[in-house]
């Protein structure tokens, strides 16, 4: 057997998924120095009113529609690897070009080009997009993905935070106090986005691709079959539905949250950008802890407690006053906290979830026909958004128009759970029962004990960490305690039995049983 042909090893996997993360690290810090207020700002600066910051937010996630046509190369494709990376080079190039429109005279169609180059990155970047996530997906053990991506997100988290001050800081310095010109300081900004987007690019050379089979191709009706399977399953069907309304509640008024601050509350580049801070922070915070219960629980019940959380944060906007800056900055900033916290959860389980519900044989198509329609609604969402409130400008006064925006991106995130609630899920468990559990286990000490159960704790702390629980009746950790059943330390087994007894909890059932049926565990009468 050549190598091609043998499954990777485990160590090829985590030198593999370590490079995904440095991909990932180097890829976000291009969007942190490129993207929301800076790309705003950009756009401003070229002289875009509200209708060119819809267009110049839409188009790109236009461009993602194509998604659906390139699913079919990436599931044919002989190297899903080659592919991702000869179109993630001809995606960043457009970049480089980007860096240096601030220089051209302003006579030139500066904000035309801007958009157009824009554009044509986000076409060539679609077709990587299916073969990068069936190639990650496949190199993610499927009973790993609620860790890896929870702590890759908490990476990802961290490395936003520390990225979201210095940019905003030095971009301040020519806006606010004008010790140099704009154009230099955007200009390096986007050139620092461009390196950064080459780096992450390196970083993808160096991941292994599993071995596969490519789907055949089978001419016309083949391309006809291949994308209309996916339509034919319902669970597809209702993740779409899911997935078109939760991005129109995103994308509606994605943008205008930052122009709110920027030009409504007249915050400065730098406290937008603490306010992104306290965002990425919390969501650092949190992710570990939704990946931990997606992994115990299921992703479904997990997004749904999210979704609930998330669709109401936009009233919390009302409360800011234009003419109450300090107020209007404290109330800005602890939705940042919510929001955080919250839209750690949705990213974390939305992704885990439409991976779930793919074949894994077909999921380059599921992935690529649902990334297409949902960037197609994304940016069909940023430009509707965009026209309206310029054409409200006439006609309602700010701060309401802004008001208006958000509470209708409230209403398609309330759309969007009755679709979430027709999905199905391998082996999923109802969100009432899940809040249940978290309800019976709120407690700190069961939290603390779990962790020392989870870790590298020597006897006694195990002991001590599994006689808590069995006290605290935690059924949160009847995992953690299943899996003491086969600790080295007779004793650590006999409490782990007794203390799944005393939680009663039906999912200890089976572990108990086999108990019973090996009297060589020593274990029967606690079993019992």
């Amino acid at each position: 057997m050549t190598p091609s042909e043998r499954g990777l090893s485990r160590l090829e996997i985590a030198r593999g998924l370590r490079w995904a993360n440095w991909d990932a690290v180097f890829f976000t810090l291009f969007v942190a120095l490129t993207s929301g207020a800076f790309q705003i700002g950009l756009a401003r600066y070229f002289g875009a009113n509200d209708l060119w910051i819809g267009i110049i937010t839409s188009v790109p996630s236009l461009a993602g529609a194509l998604q659906i046509l390139t699913a079919y190369l990436a599931d044919t494709a002989p190297s899903q690897k080659r592919l991702v990376i000869r179109y993630a080079f001809y995606s960043r190039l457009p970049f480089i070009a980007i860096a240096f429109l601030p220089f051209v005279s302003d006579s030139a169609p500066r904000l035309q080009l801007f958009a157009g180059l824009l554009i044509l990155s986000a076409i060539l970047g679609s077709f990587a997009g299916p073969a990068f996530l069936a190639w990650l997906s496949a190199l993610v053990p499927p009973d790993y993905r609620g860790r890896y991506f929870g702590r890759r997100n908490m990476i990802l988290g961290l490395v936003s935070a520390a990225s979201a001050l210095p940019p905003a800081i030095f971009l301040d310095q020519a806006v606010k106090y004008q010790r140099f010109s704009e154009a230099v300081a955007f200009g390096v900004l986007y050139g620092l986005g461009a390196l950064f987007l080459f780096l992450s690019l390196w970083a993808l050379r160096k991941m292994p691709e599993p071995p596969r089979t490519p789907v055949e191709r089978k001419g016309l009706r083949g391309v006809l079959e291949f994308y209309r399977e996916p339509f034919r399953t319902r669970n597809f069907r209702m993740l779409l539905g899911f997935n078109t309304f939760l991005v129109w509640g995103q994308m509606f008024a994605g943008q205008f949250f930052t122009v709110y601050m920027l030009e409504q509350i007249k915050m400065p580049y730098l406290m937008v950008q603490v306010a992104g801070l306290i965002a990425a922070l919390f969501s650092s915070l949190a992710m570990p802890v939704w990946g931990y219960l997606a992994d115990k629980f299921g992703n479904k019940p997990l997004l749904v407690i999210s979704m609930w959380g998330v669709t109401f944060l936009p009233y919390l906007w009302f409360l800011t006053d234009p003419n109450r800056y300090l107020w209007s900055i404290g109330v800005i900033y602890f939705i940042q906290v919510l929001a955080g916290s919250l839209w750690a959860g949705v990213g974390l389980t939305q992704f885990n979830l439409n991976v779930a519900v793919a074949p894994p044989e077909q999921r380059a198509v599921y992935m690529g026909a649902l990334s297409a329609i949902v960037s197609l609604m994304g940016g069909l969402a940023a430009f509707v958004s965009g026209a309206l409130m310029e054409a409200m400008k006439s006609y309602v006064p700010d701060p309401t128009r802004f008001y208006v925006l958000f509470g209708i991106a409230s209403l398609f995130r309330l759309l969007a759970l009755p679709w979430l609630r027709g999905i199905r899920e391998p082996d999923e468990r109802s969100t009432r029962y899940v809040l249940s559990q978290l309800r019976a286990s709120a407690r700190p000490r069961g939290w603390r004990a779990m962790r020392q159960l989870r870790g590298q704790a020597d006897v006694a702390t195990r002991l001590n960490a599994v006689r808590t629980l069995a006290e605290e009746k935690t059924p949160l950790a009847v995992e953690e305690l299943t899996a003491a059943l086969r600790d080295p330390i007779p004793e650590v087994r006999r409490e782990a039995a007794k203390a799944l007894g005393a939680i009663g909890d039906p999912r200890a059932v089976p572990a108990l049983l086999q108990l019973l049926k090996d009297p060589a565990s020593g274990l029967t009468l606690e079993a019992a």
